[in-house]
């Protein structure tokens, strides 16, 4: 990662967003609730959440997340930090920096793939966050999808944003416990799970 951190008009390096970011107070539940918020302001009723474990160590490596709503209409405009939209009262990310930051605070590698309902385009955006704040880029590298190679993953909705997590920070892979997720989750929502949001959980041991 490249030392030079300043430019010359002041503004903050991806390399400074990333430090502070992951000096910030931000555990893997509070990480993974921005994700879950986007997922239920997109109209979704289904939440997958799939870790996967190392069988050597037994430490998490992979965690991949799935709804079934609405998708994101334009993924490279939600990936901007700050992004602005009109909000209703019932959302979350009033300031449009929550699923970029989370993505930070859980690993090095993450990749969002929506297909939107209302257009049926399906969106790729991949982080390396260690190559971006080299780069001194805040953008991910974003690309079109076609049906095929959609189809060729075996998602199973038609519609939907899916999330995949890879190259896991150290406090993330040391801090997951699945029965504080689990109580996490049922507290914060609670109004939702009795309204017929389902989180699905699934963890494995694999082979890295």
């Amino acid at each position: 990662m490249s030392s030079n951190t300043n430019r010359d008009d002041g503004r903050e390096s991806y390399y400074s967003k990333l430090k502070s970011a992951r000096a910030s107070n931000y555990d893997i539940n509070r990480a993974l609730a921005e994700i879950f918020d986007n997922s239920i302001d997109a109209k979704s009723n289904i939440i997958d959440i799939k870790i996967r474990k190392d069988t050597i160590d037994n430490l998490i490596n992979k965690i991949q997340i799935n709804d079934n709503g609405t998708g994101i209409n334009n993924l490279k405009i939600t990936t901007t930090h700050g992004y602005i939209r009109d909000r209703n009262d019932d959302e979350g990310g009033e300031f449009g920096h929550g699923y970029k930051l989370a993505l930070i605070n859980l690993s090095n590698k993450a990749t969002y793939i929506t297909k939107c309902k209302q257009h049926e385009k399906i969106q790729k955006a991949f982080w390396d966050q260690l190559s971006m704040a080299e780069m001194d880029t805040f953008l991910p590298e974003c690309s079109l999808m076609s049906e095929e190679d959609f189809n060729s993953l075996n998602y199973i909705y038609e519609t939907g944003t899916f999330i995949t997590l890879e190259d896991l920070i150290q406090n993330t892979k040391s801090s997951f416990n699945i029965n504080k997720l689990i109580f996490y989750i049922i507290k914060r929502y609670h109004k939702f799970i009795i309204n017929g949001l389902t989180f699905n959980i699934e963890v494995k041991s694999m082979e890295n």
